[in-house]
């Protein structure tokens, strides 16, 4: 794509809209849980025995990022200490990433209130529509229903009507 004789990367492009809609805040934490799971993916595929030399690298540089549990506890020796710490991190850190975007989204809902009552209402509705397309009967279900709809038959007495 060419606009005004400068050529523009489409990828680069959109690599820069996603960065901005996404807070920094987010995406640092994003960042934070991305590294223990691959981690925790690493300690678990080495209990599973795997033993590549470059494989064994990445653990002997985990073990020592993550020798201490706590400041009282005595440090990691074992690998399943080592993962259960990783997965202690991990929890820790998805946690906070699910709370700040519940605070985050609360403030949002304040603000849009105070500014636009109508867009927060219009907002509160699409959230409150039930999605059926998420929703599939079975076959027997749906021939059940329908059964029981068609197999019955309305006798109407039109001589009584008049």
């Amino acid at each position: 794509m060419k606009l005004s004789g400068a050529r523009i990367d489409r990828k680069q492009l959109n690599h820069i809209q996603n960065k901005i809609k996404t807070p920094s805040w987010e995406r640092r934490l994003k960042t934070q849980i991305d590294d223990p799971r691959k981690d925790t993916g690493r300690v678990q595929q080495a209990q599973n025995g795997n033993t590549s030399n470059r494989f064994q690298k990445h653990i002997r540089w985990i073990k020592k990022k993550v020798h201490v549990h706590a400041k009282h506890d005595p440090n990691n020796a074992h690998i399943t200490e080592i993962l259960d710490t990783l997965k202690q991190k991990l929890s820790v850190k998805s946690q906070w990433l699910r709370q700040y975007k519940e605070a985050n989204e609360r403030m949002h809902q304040n603000r849009l209130f105070i500014t636009n009552e109508k867009t927060y209402y219009r907002n509160l509705k699409r959230e409150q529509r039930p999605d059926h397309q998420d929703k599939m009967l079975d076959k027997q279900a749906l021939t059940a229903f329908w059964a029981s709809i068609w197999g019955n038959t309305v006798k109407h007495n039109l001589k009584q009507a008049g």
